[in-house]
């Protein structure tokens, strides 16, 4: 009984690991409010939203929720597809200039880092403008079991 229960509970767990992958990220209700009101201080600030294909409808739902926030604080927001070939990443990454950027660039980043999106990173790249503000929106991570 004790090798049947533990069967179950191992397959229980596999059950609720594949129910946690296929779920979709979104944003909460507190979150969106959070990061309109910290972010409409920025009001006209252009963006652009990168979201990975490879990540399929999920990825490019999570995007848009995202896009929508920024556009809901008078954020003017571009959105793209893109393709990435290095080294799987799953994170968020706002992308600035390395040298001399927006300051709404940082603020987005602590404030995305401050509503707790899940692995919210800087990176910083020299082949942007001074002016420009990329959001990268990765696909999910895999699960780990």
């Amino acid at each position: 009984a004790e090798k049947a229960e533990s069967s179950a509970q191992q397959v229980q767990q596999g059950i609720d690991n594949l129910r946690e992958q296929q779920r979709w990220r979104s944003l909460t209700k507190d979150q969106r409010s959070m990061l309109v009101s910290e972010l409409s201080r920025f009001a006209g600030t252009q963006i652009t939203m990168l979201f990975m294909v490879s990540g399929g409808d999920e990825t490019q739902h999570y995007a848009e929720q995202i896009a929508d926030v920024l556009k809901d604080a008078g954020w003017k927001v571009g959105m793209n597809a893109g393709y990435y070939t290095g080294v799987p990443r799953y994170d968020l990454t706002v992308a600035v200039n390395d040298q001399k950027h927006p300051h709404a660039g940082t603020m987005l980043l602590s404030t995305l880092q401050e509503a707790k999106l899940p692995d919210v990173q800087g990176e910083a790249r020299a082949d942007l403008s001074e002016d420009s503000i990329e959001l990268i929106v990765r696909p999910k991570p895999p699960s780990q079991n």
